[in-house]
Formats: C-alpha cells, sequence, structure tokens
C-alpha cells in the first residue's frame, strides 16, 4: 500500500497538470491582486498627514478572500470544481484506456491501488487550488500592513451571523488559515468526482467536467429551492467556499455534514465498484 501510494503521489504531483493548474490559478489570483489590490497600495492624494478618519487598506479586506465580490475572485471559486479535476481527476479514466491498472493488479492488490489513488486525486486537487490562494495572500502580506479588523470599519461585510465571524476580528489569520483548509478539503472531494465518473464515463471531456457539472447542478437547485427554504442558500458550496461572507447564517455543521455525504458517495462507490471490476 505505502509503495502504491508513493507512486500515485509522485505521479499526480509530478504531472504537467498539476502545474499547469497551479499556474492557471496563479494568473487569475494576481490578476486580481494587479486589478484591485494594488491600485489601493498608495491611494491618490493620501499621506500619512491626511490618513485620519479612512479605515487604511489592510492585509485582510484587499487579499482575494477579501474581496471575493470582485470579478476575478468569483471567477476562481467558480471555476473551482474544474480546475480541481485537472491536476489528476481524470488519471484512472486515461489509465483504463491504456491498460495500465492491468499490470498493477498483478503486483498488487487492487484495492490498494484504489484507495491510493483515491488519495493522490483529493491531495493533488486541494494543494493546486490552495497554492494560488496562498501567492495572493503572501504577495498582499508584503504591499499591506496585518492592521487587526475593526468592527466598527465599514469596509468588511463580516456580520454577527457570519461563520467564525468573531475569529475574524479577534485572530483574522486563523480565519484565513481555517477557509483555506475548507476550501483544500472541499476542492479534494470534488475532484474525486472524476474518479467516480471515469468508471462510467467513455468521454475524456466529460470526466473532467463531471466535478463542474455537479456543483452546477447544485448551484443553481439550491437557489431555486432557497426562494421557498431560504435556509438551503447557506448549504451551497458557491456561497461557502469564499471567504467573502456572500450571505449571512452560514454555520459550519451542515457543511461538515456535506463533506461527510461526498466522501462516502466518492470514497465508497469508488473504491468498492473499482475492485469489483474485472479488467482483464
Amino acid at each position: 500500500m505505502q509503495a502504491m501510494l508513493k507512486i500515485e503521489l509522485s505521479r499526480a504531483f509530478q504531472g504537467k497538470n498539476f502545474i499547469i493548474t497551479i499556474i492557471l490559478g496563479s494568473i487569475i489570483t494576481m490578476v486580481h491582486f494587479i486589478l484591485y489590490a494594488l491600485p489601493m497600495a498608495v491611494p491618490e492624494g493620501v499621506t500619512a498627514q491626511n490618513y485620519g478618519g479612512l479605515y487604511p487598506p489592510t492585509v485582510f479586506n484587499e487579499w482575494i478572500g477579501g474581496q471575493g465580490l470582485f470579478l476575478t475572485a468569483t471567477l476562481y471559486f467558480f471555476l473551482l470544481p474544474l480546475m480541481a479535476a485537472i491536476p489528476y481527476g481524470d488519471s484512472y479514466y486515461l489509465e483504463k484506456k491504456s491498460g495500465y491498472p492491468k499490470n498493477i493488479f498483478l503486483r498488487t492488490n487492487k484495492k490498494y491501488y484504489f484507495i491510493s489513488k483515491y488519495i493522490a486525486v483529493f491531495l493533488s486537487a486541494g494543494t493546486a487550488i490552495t497554492i494560488p490562494l496562498l501567492l495572493n495572500l503572501l504577495v498582499t502580506m508584503a504591499m499591506f500592513p496585518s492592521v487587526l479588523p475593526d468592527i466598527n470599519a465599514p469596509v468588511f461585510m463580516m456580520n454577527p451571523s457570519c461563520m467564525w465571524s468573531s475569529m475574524f476580528y479577534a485572530a483574522p489569520y486563523g480565519y484565513i488559515f481555517c477557509y483555506l483548509l475548507l476550501d483544500f478539503v472541499f476542492s479534494g472531494l470534488l475532484a474525486t468526482i472524476s474518479l467516480v465518473a471515469g468508471l462510467w464515463m467513455r468521454h475524456h471531456l466529460g470526466v473532467l467536467l463531471a466535478p463542474f457539472l455537479f456543483f452546477l447542478i447544485i448551484y443553481f437547485t439550491l437557489n431555486f429551492m432557497s426562494i421557498y427554504f431560504r435556509f438551503l442558500n447557506t448549504l451551497n458550496p458557491g456561497a461557502f467556499l469564499n471567504p467573502t461572507p456572500v450571505i449571512d447564517g452560514i454555520t459550519l455543521p451542515p457543511i461538515l455534514l456535506e463533506m461527510l455525504l461526498l466522501f462516502c458517495a466518492t470514497f465508497f462507490v469508488y473504491i468498492k465498484e473499482g475492485v469489483r471490476r474485472e479488467v482483464f
């Protein structure tokens, strides 16, 4: 199992698709920094003497996670399911077509192969999504001060009904870390949908688009149903993956339940069906 996992992780993290995803994500986050954050570094006409009365631009309201309603930030979190699948989500489908598993199963247990594949897809997707966000955060930290957010400042969308709001004002970097971890885990789980799709789908594009299509179905279904049941909007990944509070009332327990259901629906289906299938 350990040897199989090492092989899968090496192929996932050293593959060109992993690098391409990081580059594409970094382009979006850096364009965001150039267009929206950088112009705020030295506001026109503002000096140290006349800055009084204005809340200064800080890391926490200038990084991409603090400006989540801007075009580039919206684009990044909207494309997140697609970018998560690119690094390694289609690997099983491609290997199945090439006959690679036939050779692997002669030397190792089937279950080891499928479990290692699942872990590699999960970790590579989460890493590829998180690195561009971290890059944007680090560049923003180099240009802006880490002034503790003021609850009375009008520049923050955070209110007491927002998830982790008390942490945001008391320990904002802790808030950012928790959101990066949330995005990491959910991105990894979304990418594993491609593995399940690879069991049945015959088209490469369909396998890569499966997480994005799943995301769109959930997004529009919950948006429509929230007209009648408003609380359903808080379950929408399109809302809770963005560190900027898009809607009020989001809480952690329903998100954890969603992640657990998604894990069960992908892990157990993929492992059980994959092991059951005859590849020879």
